[in-house]
């Protein structure tokens, strides 16, 4: 006759309490814990030493566990340091979730090379053994979603770092930080050591080199900000010191008309405002030729005033005349 024997039957060959197992004719059973390789066993099955089995089925309600003798205990379930086990969790309804323990961390191997880990701070770290951040990853990432919740942070940054507003941002960063333009949301913040470009269609259209000078429509600024094509604007303000109202102090120079006559036969172009070909390689400053053309707004201002004191005089004069000839 076929009998199923437990891993325990050694236990009940040895032991001295024979009559605390019971056999219906198929199978042999006790209630009490069996032990093999240990006389004090603390589990249904304690063995104490190497086993080996063909086949190791458990129910679907049931837990397998691996686990060096010092523990601990984490919502109310008991593992070790050191464990591997199926434990029955809130994760799942049906079955056990795998609880895995290392004291110094976790480890994940393939091909006998090191692939992924979990270090004793709780960094996650993917081709890397030293993680510095929850997830660290050194190599490429393919998602298909990304979303982070309110009020996370997300950033790219190399190993060199930068302090900027009490923040550190890499030298070649894209991170969303806390900033002051906007309270209770995060900022933009790109770093590119030696610059930022952004293109569309394959062509380069705005960019910011190294010395802070912006581009739109060039790659090499040479200004704060150098635009190569039209701008169209609602209201443009522009601050130009200083302004041209010292023409009307009483310590100005007003050249004479004669003086202005001269320097435009010789140089064909008025005192004090840049010729054609100045404009030509240099272009214009609009905030100081705005004031340039004031200047020689109210320079004419003065010629006229002079102009309409001498009109007067000579009104007055041939008046004086008509009188003086009226009498004769």
């Amino acid at each position: 006759m076929k009998k199923t024997f437990l891993f325990g039957f050694i236990s009940l060959v040895c032991s001295p309490a024979f009559g605390q197992w019971t056999s219906n004719g198929s199978t042999i059973s006790t209630v009490q814990n069996v032990g093999i390789g240990t006389t004090a066993p603390a589990y249904s099955l304690d063995v104490n030493g190497n086993t080996r089995s063909a086949n190791f089925v458990l129910p679907l309600s049931g837990q397998i566990g691996y686990a060096l003798s010092d523990k601990f205990t984490y919502k109310e379930r008991v593992i070790g340091h050191y464990a591997l086990g199926w434990i029955a969790d809130s994760w799942s309804s049906q079955g056990g979730s795998l609880w895995q323990s290392g004291f110094g961390g976790i480890k994940f191997f393939t091909t006998g090379q090191f692939r992924m880990g979990i270090n004793d701070s709780g960094n996650v770290g993917i081709g890397t053994e030293a993680p510095t951040q929850k997830l660290d990853v050194n190599g490429n990432i393919k998602a298909k979603n990304l979303v982070f919740s309110s009020g996370s942070q997300i950033s790219m940054n190399l190993s060199d770092n930068l302090t900027y507003q009490g923040y550190s941002i890499g030298h070649y960063a894209l991170t969303w930080m806390p900033d002051p333009w906007f309270s209770g949301s995060n900022t933009l913040w790109q770093s590119g050591h030696g610059g930022i470009k952004f293109f569309t269609f394959g062509q380069f259209r705005m960019g910011i080199n190294s010395s802070g000078n912006v581009g739109i429509g060039t790659d090499n600024p040479k200004n704060k900000l150098e635009v190569a094509g039209t701008i169209r604007a609602t209201e443009v303000k522009i601050e130009a010191l200083p302004w041209a109202d010292f023409v009307f102090d009483k310590d100005y120079k007003l050249l004479s008309l004669e003086e202005v006559k001269a320097h435009i036969d010789e140089y064909k172009h008025l005192p004090d405002v840049p010729s054609e070909k100045q404009v030509i390689e240099e272009g214009i400053n609009i905030g100081e030729m705005q004031a340039k053309l004031l200047q020689k707004i109210e320079e004419l201002t003065l010629y006229v005033i002079q102009q309409d004191i001498k009109n007067k005089e000579l009104e007055k004069e041939i008046k004086e005349l008509k009188v003086s000839l009226s009498k004769e």
